[in-house]
């Protein structure tokens, strides 16, 4: 879970994404406000390497009928290449599964991101479709691939 002390991490991951971050006010508000899925339809967790913070995870786009959610990912780039992404969404799935109890997680990953294609392939997401112009980048319009994960065995309760 995000503890106020991750607003710094998470404020670096926001401009390192080239996204418009938020102030600093708001990510410590964020960081010391209430997260849970079931009432906010988002979680973000964040992705520890040696005891320090590097990234976060988030599920969003919760629907609660559906038993599904949307993934993102975001790692600190020095953080990069080292294989925890695809961790950190092996463990998101396992939570997402045994405790979330969910049928399914998605993502839409930019095409011009093959570091991101790759982990969420290796962590056993299977790409579903296509998204043609998706993500605006300052050099126009970037495809997104989705992909989707799909809990086996689970019996409708």
């Amino acid at each position: 879970m995000v503890e106020p002390s991750d607003a710094e991490m998470l404020l670096k991951l926001e401009l390192e994404s080239g996204e418009k971050a938020l102030t600093v006010k708001q990510m410590q508000d964020f960081c010391k406000g209430h997260q849970d899925l079931y009432t906010m339809e988002q979680l973000r967790l964040i992705v520890e390497h040696e005891g320090a913070a590097v990234g976060a995870v988030d599920l969003f786009d919760y629907q609660r009928q559906h038993l599904r959610a949307g993934v993102g990912i975001a790692l600190a780039v020095e953080m990069r290449g080292m294989g925890l992404a695809v961790a950190a969404l092996k463990a998101l799935i396992n939570y997402a599964q045994h405790t979330l109890h969910l049928r399914s997680l998605y993502a839409h990953t930019p095409l011009d991101n093959p570091a991101s294609v790759a982990s969420f392939a290796s962590a056993g997401f299977t790409r579903v479709g296509l998204m043609s112009d998706w993500v605006r980048r300052e050099q126009g319009w970037v495809d997104a691939a989705v992909y989707q994960f799909i809990f086996p065995n689970l019996q409708d309760g």
